[in-house]
């Protein structure tokens, strides 16, 4: 009997550790979408045709501020959850069960946000690759800009995702655990 509760032990330890390297590796692809969204992207000017003296940027567009917020919302949320996960390493998991439905729900939420965030940013930029015409160098290399983006945060959903299965691993082994 011991030697089955080390081994949960140790697969827990595993999956805790594999989870937290995975938000952080999510922190990392949403900061470095967030910086080429903003460095090459939403400070592009552009002009409508109809109003040539009047200067517009992407960032006024519905579609990048959406992305936006997916972005600032995955970070906090893995940010949030990295903190919750050394805490709970350094308590050796005694309040893991106060916080296993958290994790649980809150990594399926997140994880459609970050895909809907990167769907988003595709469709925009190939409304705008419409709208323009194939002469603008610097609006297609924003839009080439604006995809490596989206591509960014479609690589922290795959990662968020992957959170949210190994949550799911250890839900029934916390819940059947849990004293009331």
């Amino acid at each position: 009997m011991s030697s089955s509760k080390s081994f949960s032990n140790i697969s827990s330890w595993k999956l805790a550790i594999a989870t937290g390297a995975l938000r952080i590796v999510t922190v990392v692809l949403l900061s470095v979408s967030f910086t080429v969204l903003n460095n090459h992207v939403l400070g592009t000017p552009y002009y409508r045709i109809s109003d040539p003296g009047k200067i517009l940027q992407f960032r006024g567009t519905a579609g990048y501020q959406y992305m936006v917020a997916t972005i600032f919302v995955g970070l906090g949320y893995s940010a949030v959850q990295i903190v919750l996960s050394i805490y709970l390493l350094i308590r050796k998991n005694k309040d893991a069960n106060k916080l296993f439905l958290f994790q649980f729900y809150g990594d399926k939420v997140i994880s459609y946000l970050l895909i809907s965030g990167a769907i988003g940013g595709y469709i925009t930029a190939n409304d705008k690759r419409d709208f323009f015409d194939k002469s603008y160098d610097q609006i297609d290399s924003a839009l080439n800009y604006s995809n490596t983006s989206a591509s960014l945060l479609l690589l922290g959903f795959v990662c968020s995702a992957i959170s949210s299965v190994l949550s799911s691993y250890t839900l029934p082994k916390r819940s059947s655990s849990t004293d009331y």
